[in-house]
């Protein structure tokens, strides 16, 4: 029989067991499977998003500027390199663009508040309108390698145990 004070320690031990062993299993997290963390990207009338999992559950907001997206910038090399250079193009794009509208508006001022400038003004225009254009450029990059991204962070996770 054995003696009391090793049946306390006993019934001490399996006491903290009890106590510890939820905690502990509550901080595991289940695997991140294509089903429960694959992106994609959702197209609504005027919004743009990257949604995880089969439910849908929103990871970012596209826009004109890039946004932060946690899992891209910790994924793996090829996904990480990818996103970066999304980011990249995308405010390079978000840049030219503001740049573009800027000198169409000042052009447009400029031909109309001062009609013998006609050659500046049609120069400022044309110059906008060049940004603009290369700003599309820009953004399509962009947004090939957000798709690349996008690809290489759910291919490895097709192939996660």
């Amino acid at each position: 029989m054995p003696s009391r004070r090793a049946s306390t320690a006993l019934y001490r031990s399996c006491a903290l067991l009890l106590v510890a062993l939820p905690r502990v299993a509550a901080g595991q997290t289940a695997p991140c499977t294509y089903d429960s963390c694959g992106l994609r990207v959702e197209s609504k009338v005027l919004s743009t998003r990257l949604v995880a999992g089969r439910e849908g559950r929103p990871v970012a907001r596209l826009g004109m500027f890039p946004p932060q997206i946690r899992v891209l910038a910790q994924a793996p090399d090829s996904a990480r390199y990818q996103y970066l250079a999304f980011r990249s193009s995308q405010r390079s794009g978000a840049w030219l663009s503001v740049a573009g509208l800027a000198l169409i508006v000042g052009g447009a001022i400029l031909a109309s508040e001062h009609p013998r400038h006609d050659g500046l003004s049609v120069g400022v225009l044309a110059g906008g309108f060049a940004l603009s254009i290369g700003s599309s450029f820009s953004f399509r990059r962009g947004w090939n390698h957000l798709q690349r991204a996008v690809w290489w962070y759910n291919r490895d996770l097709s192939s996660s145990p």
